[in-house]
């Protein structure tokens, strides 16, 4: 539990941050990289949830993730539904993490197939979860940055962006609905957030 290991002072607290961007990042963009194999290939258009790495990151030039993902991944394969299917885009042989000394918890990037928007809230849920299990009482005071690229029809993405308190993640499933209602031709609307994660309740290593 000493991993995240840093709680500003309530002074210090980031903002909250809600931005979004188009990208290119796609299933098939992620299926045609050099480290991926048939095997990964197929799972990759399979999946539900894709856990993405960070490429060219800083002078690191192989595919990276934040430290923890894996935990992360792990607590996704035993929690979700099993017609939800989760998935990370490199091969276990190539999978690697980094630890980044920053003022927030950094988490993966998630990126949703197309025509899956719907298990969105499904994400959100559960990576709050796994926080509150990870920072006990230092949930409420800490801060998180999660980014989540949804597919779009039309062969691009739309990657949305949270920046701010990790009790408060659930707003970034508001926020695709807003994203989905105001450029409907390109995402699917998102169900309606259920009461749970609207405002959740306090409670108290390698791939392979």
């Amino acid at each position: 539990m000493d991993d995240f290991h840093y709680t500003p002072p309530l002074a210090e607290r980031l903002p909250l941050k809600l931005t979004v961007e188009e990208d290119t990042t796609t299933v098939a963009s992620l299926a045609a990289r050099p480290w991926v194999d048939e095997e990964l290939r197929a799972s990759l258009h399979r999946a539900n949830i894709v856990f993405v790495q960070w490429e060219s990151f800083r002078d690191i030039d192989r595919p990276v993730f934040p430290t923890h993902t894996a935990e992360l991944f792990h607590y996704f394969q035993e929690n979700t539904p099993p017609d939800i299917q989760s998935e990370v885009a490199v091969r276990d042989e190539d999978f690697s993490e980094v630890s980044l000394h920053a003022d927030l918890v950094w988490l993966p990037d998630i990126l949703i197939p197309v025509g899956t928007l719907v298990v969105l809230p499904v994400v959100v849920n559960l990576i709050s979860e796994w926080l509150k299990q990870r920072l006990l009482d230092r949930h409420a005071r800490t801060d998180a940055k999660l980014q989540v690229i949804i597919e779009s029809p039309d062969g691009g993405s739309k990657r949305l962006i949270y920046e701010g308190p990790a009790d408060e993640l659930w707003r970034i499933t508001n926020f695709a609905q807003q994203v989905a209602s105001d450029d409907a031709t390109a995402l699917a609307p998102v169900p309606s957030v259920p009461k749970s994660l609207e405002k959740p309740a306090d409670t108290a290593s390698d791939k392979q």
